[in-house]
């Protein structure tokens, strides 16, 4: 081989290693292995950046912003409700959860179908105490064997069917007699694997998929933050229980209190139903936080008045006083100071 393709192989070798060895995001990884590649003249510009314009990878952004909009509206959340429910073992949720996602990845991009499902399985982990590892990897298999069936559930299923469409196009002298491929050509073997494959999972996963322990040193124990959220008209959340919504033995966070406008505190037992204008004040790690506020229905109330910008763009950041700020000896009420340059409110 020549110099340049055993430079690319080391390349190869680097990104490989990194990805196992490393925790580095894999983006990172790859645009470095990219940017090497370019940078010795192994790939021509045009031709590595080609990739950025490409409309199927386009197309999946697009998917996965509308899956994320599904989720915050509640959309989504309106459906699993019906379709999954509460199960309370990893088989039942998987039992509720794999054979529609199969089902409907024969038919529909199987990118989108796992996006919209990678939030109500993180919901779903933390309301049922279940370990969502148990439920992502199954989640992606159950969608490639399902894009298996039809000729339109997989985009290699139709570049397989327009290599034989060229192929028929040619007629080559002594080739075997070929027909296009139609919708349901490949049910009579996808169809009976994807039910095998789906089995399998189900069955054997418990013992193939490592467990999820929660691990809680001491410093992640000790540093703990109150969360005070409200519920305003038209919550997704009013009318449901607080065991509905997890909170009654949640992982990372904990609900301290309720407040009620008008009465007294009530108790919090997991039949409790969440009304409009309650007030929850939950204790939670940092880890924890974001989880919190991405729960579609729950408001965060900020102690100094709402922000003047809109929810979801806000960033949750852990800041550390430095020994020359000018906030030292200051109170926490007075903050941010009127010469800011942050748009902030203290959680």
């Amino acid at each position: 081989m020549s110099a340049n393709a055993w430079l690319m192989v080391g390349i190869l070798a680097v990104t490989f290693g990194l990805l196992l060895k490393t925790k580095l995001p894999p983006v990172s990884v790859f645009l470095g292995a990219l940017t090497a590649a370019i940078t010795f003249g192994l790939v021509p510009l045009d031709q590595g950046l080609k990739g950025f314009s490409n409309t199927g990878m386009l197309t999946i952004g697009v998917l996965l912003m509308v899956a994320a909009g599904m989720y915050s509206t509640g959309a989504i959340t309106l459906i699993t409700d019906r379709l999954i429910g509460r199960p309370k073992t990893i088989l039942k949720a998987q039992g509720k959860i794999l054979p529609p996602v199969a089902i409907f990845s024969a038919f529909l991009n199987n990118t989108p179908i796992v996006a919209m499902f990678i939030p109500v399985i993180r919901d779903l982990s933390r309301i049922c105490r279940l370990a969502a590892k148990r439920i992502y990897i199954p989640l992606s298999y159950a969608s490639i064997f399902g894009g298996t069936c039809t000729l339109i559930g997989s985009a290699t299923n139709l570049v397989v069917a327009g290599m034989i469409i060229d192929q028929i196009a040619k007629k080559a002298p002594g080739a075997p007699p070929m027909r296009e491929l139609s919708m349901f050509d490949l049910s009579w073997i996808g169809v009976p694997l994807t039910i095998i494959g789906t089995a399998y999972m189900m069955l054997l996963s418990r013992w193939l998929l490592p467990r999820e322990e929660e691990i809680e040193d001491e410093e992640s124990i000790r540093r703990r933050y109150r969360a005070p959220f409200t519920i305003e008209k038209g919550s997704a959340v009013i009318g449901k229980t607080l065991e509905e919504l997890g909170f009654v033995e949640p992982v990372g966070f904990e609900l301290l209190s309720l407040k009620r406008p008008g009465s007294s505190m009530p108790e919090l037992k997991p039949g409790l139903k969440l009304q409009e204008g309650d007030e929850l004040a939950f204790s939670a790690g940092i880890d924890a936080l974001p989880d919190l506020w991405s729960i579609n229905g729950l408001i965060p109330k900020y102690p100094h008045g709402k922000m003047e910008s809109e929810r979801f763009t806000h960033s949750l950041v852990e800041a550390v006083v430095a020994p020359t700020s000018v906030v030292i000896g200051r109170k926490v009420s007075d903050l941010p100071l009127p010469n800011s340059p942050y748009n902030l409110n203290i959680v």
